[in-house]
Protein backbone atom coordinates (compact mmCIF):
# COMPACT_ATOMS: atom_id res chain seq x y z
CA UNK A 1 0.00 0.00 0.00
CA UNK A 2 2.84 2.35 0.87
CA UNK A 3 4.94 1.55 -2.19
CA UNK A 4 2.26 0.64 -4.71
CA UNK A 5 -0.43 3.22 -3.90
CA UNK A 6 1.58 5.92 -2.13
CA UNK A 7 -0.53 5.77 1.03
CA UNK A 8 1.28 7.50 3.89
CA UNK A 9 2.52 4.99 6.47
CA UNK A 10 1.00 7.06 9.29
CA UNK A 11 -2.44 6.49 7.73
CA UNK A 12 -2.24 2.70 8.00
CA UNK A 13 -3.47 0.70 10.99
CA UNK A 14 -2.90 -3.05 11.18
CA UNK A 15 -5.00 -4.89 13.78
CA UNK A 16 -4.74 -8.53 14.79
CA UNK A 17 -5.80 -10.76 17.66
CA UNK A 18 -2.50 -11.48 19.39
CA UNK A 19 0.53 -9.47 20.38
CA UNK A 20 2.77 -12.11 18.78
CA UNK A 21 0.99 -11.75 15.45
CA UNK A 22 1.21 -7.94 15.58
CA UNK A 23 4.96 -8.15 16.32
CA UNK A 24 5.53 -10.65 13.51
CA UNK A 25 3.58 -8.54 11.00
CA UNK A 26 5.55 -5.44 11.97
CA UNK A 27 8.87 -7.28 11.61
CA UNK A 28 7.87 -8.58 8.17
CA UNK A 29 6.79 -5.11 7.11
CA UNK A 30 10.10 -3.59 8.23
CA UNK A 31 12.07 -6.28 6.35
CA UNK A 32 9.96 -5.71 3.23
CA UNK A 33 10.41 -1.93 3.42
CA UNK A 34 14.11 -2.32 4.37
CA UNK A 35 13.70 0.25 7.14
CA UNK A 36 14.54 0.10 10.86
CA UNK A 37 11.23 1.73 11.92
CA UNK A 38 7.87 2.76 10.47
CA UNK A 39 4.91 5.05 11.09
CA UNK A 40 2.48 2.21 10.32
CA UNK A 41 0.62 1.30 13.52
CA UNK A 42 0.51 -2.39 14.46
CA UNK A 43 -1.42 -3.76 17.43
CA UNK A 44 -4.04 -6.04 18.90
CA UNK A 45 -7.72 -5.14 19.05
CA UNK A 46 -7.40 -4.55 22.80
CA UNK A 47 -4.30 -2.38 22.54
CA UNK A 48 -5.65 -0.29 19.66
CA UNK A 49 -9.04 0.31 21.27
CA UNK A 50 -7.43 1.11 24.62
CA UNK A 51 -5.25 3.68 22.82
CA UNK A 52 -8.38 5.21 21.32
CA UNK A 53 -10.00 5.42 24.76
CA UNK A 54 -6.83 7.01 26.16
CA UNK A 55 -6.43 9.56 23.41
CA UNK A 56 -10.07 10.45 22.76
CA UNK A 57 -11.50 10.26 26.28
CA UNK A 58 -8.53 10.41 28.65
CA UNK A 59 -9.09 6.90 30.02
CA UNK A 60 -6.37 5.19 32.02
CA UNK A 61 -5.94 1.55 33.03
CA UNK A 62 -7.77 2.50 36.25
CA UNK A 63 -10.91 3.37 34.24
CA UNK A 64 -11.12 -0.06 32.62
CA UNK A 65 -12.80 -2.96 34.41
CA UNK A 66 -10.46 -5.79 35.28
CA UNK A 67 -11.61 -9.29 34.30
CA UNK A 68 -12.46 -10.33 37.87
CA UNK A 69 -14.48 -7.16 38.51
CA UNK A 70 -16.38 -7.59 35.24
CA UNK A 71 -17.16 -11.19 36.19
CA UNK A 72 -18.41 -10.07 39.62
CA UNK A 73 -20.74 -7.46 38.04
CA UNK A 74 -22.14 -10.04 35.64
CA UNK A 75 -22.70 -12.50 38.50
CA UNK A 76 -24.62 -9.85 40.43
CA UNK A 77 -26.91 -9.03 37.52
CA UNK A 78 -27.75 -12.45 36.14
CA UNK A 79 -31.06 -14.06 37.09
CA UNK A 80 -30.77 -16.66 39.81
CA UNK A 81 -32.56 -18.33 42.67
CA UNK A 82 -31.13 -17.81 46.12
CA UNK A 83 -31.93 -20.82 48.25
CA UNK A 84 -31.47 -20.95 51.99
CA UNK A 85 -31.47 -24.54 53.18
CA UNK A 86 -30.69 -26.47 56.34
CA UNK A 87 -27.87 -28.45 54.67
CA UNK A 88 -26.15 -26.85 51.68
CA UNK A 89 -23.85 -29.81 51.01
CA UNK A 90 -26.79 -32.24 50.72
CA UNK A 91 -28.76 -29.69 48.69
CA UNK A 92 -25.84 -29.36 46.24
CA UNK A 93 -25.69 -33.13 45.81
CA UNK A 94 -29.46 -33.24 45.16
CA UNK A 95 -29.24 -30.45 42.58
CA UNK A 96 -26.57 -32.42 40.75
CA UNK A 97 -28.13 -35.87 40.97
CA UNK A 98 -31.88 -35.16 40.91
CA UNK A 99 -31.99 -32.06 38.70
CA UNK A 100 -28.85 -32.81 36.70
CA UNK A 101 -27.40 -29.33 37.08
CA UNK A 102 -24.07 -27.96 38.19
CA UNK A 103 -25.10 -24.37 37.52
CA UNK A 104 -25.01 -23.22 41.13
CA UNK A 105 -22.59 -22.11 43.79
CA UNK A 106 -22.66 -22.90 47.48
CA UNK A 107 -22.36 -19.78 49.62
CA UNK A 108 -21.54 -19.39 53.31
CA UNK A 109 -24.44 -19.80 55.72
CA UNK A 110 -26.16 -22.73 53.97
CA UNK A 111 -27.14 -20.63 50.97
CA UNK A 112 -27.01 -21.60 47.31
CA UNK A 113 -27.15 -19.44 44.20
CA UNK A 114 -28.95 -21.52 41.57
CA UNK A 115 -28.62 -20.37 37.95
CA UNK A 116 -30.80 -23.16 36.56
CA UNK A 117 -34.50 -24.09 36.97
CA UNK A 118 -35.48 -20.42 36.84
CA UNK A 119 -38.53 -21.17 34.72
CA UNK A 120 -39.77 -23.74 37.26
CA UNK A 121 -38.49 -23.00 40.79
CA UNK A 122 -41.01 -25.47 42.25
CA UNK A 123 -38.99 -28.25 40.63
CA UNK A 124 -35.96 -27.40 42.77
CA UNK A 125 -38.12 -26.96 45.86
CA UNK A 126 -39.82 -30.32 45.31
CA UNK A 127 -36.53 -32.18 44.71
CA UNK A 128 -35.04 -30.78 47.92
CA UNK A 129 -38.16 -31.57 49.97
CA UNK A 130 -38.44 -35.11 48.57
CA UNK A 131 -34.86 -35.75 49.68
CA UNK A 132 -35.17 -34.37 53.20
CA UNK A 133 -33.57 -30.96 52.77
CA UNK A 134 -35.54 -28.13 54.36
CA UNK A 135 -35.92 -25.09 52.15
CA UNK A 136 -35.94 -22.14 54.54
CA UNK A 137 -36.20 -19.40 51.92
CA UNK A 138 -36.24 -19.02 48.15
CA UNK A 139 -35.86 -15.73 46.36
CA UNK A 140 -35.53 -14.97 42.67
CA UNK A 141 -32.83 -12.35 42.13
CA UNK A 142 -31.31 -10.47 39.26
CA UNK A 143 -31.60 -7.12 37.58
CA UNK A 144 -31.33 -5.80 34.07
CA UNK A 145 -27.91 -4.33 33.33
CA UNK A 146 -29.11 -0.74 32.99
CA UNK A 147 -30.84 -0.79 36.38
CA UNK A 148 -27.85 -2.49 37.99
CA UNK A 149 -25.26 -0.01 36.72
CA UNK A 150 -27.45 3.01 37.36
CA UNK A 151 -27.89 1.82 40.93
CA UNK A 152 -24.14 1.19 41.17
CA UNK A 153 -23.27 4.76 40.17
CA UNK A 154 -26.20 6.32 42.05
CA UNK A 155 -28.09 7.47 38.94
CA UNK A 156 -31.76 7.30 38.03
CA UNK A 157 -33.40 5.38 35.23
CA UNK A 158 -33.31 7.03 31.81
CA UNK A 159 -36.52 7.54 29.85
Amino acid sequence: MVQEYGIPAASILVITFTKAAATEMKERFLRLMKEPHTNVSFGTFHAVFFSILKLAYGFTAGNILREEVRYQYLKETVDRLRLEVDDAARAAAILQTQLGTDKFEVLPGNAIQLYDCLDDPKRASYALAQNGVALLAMEQKGADLEAYFLNLIGGGRHA
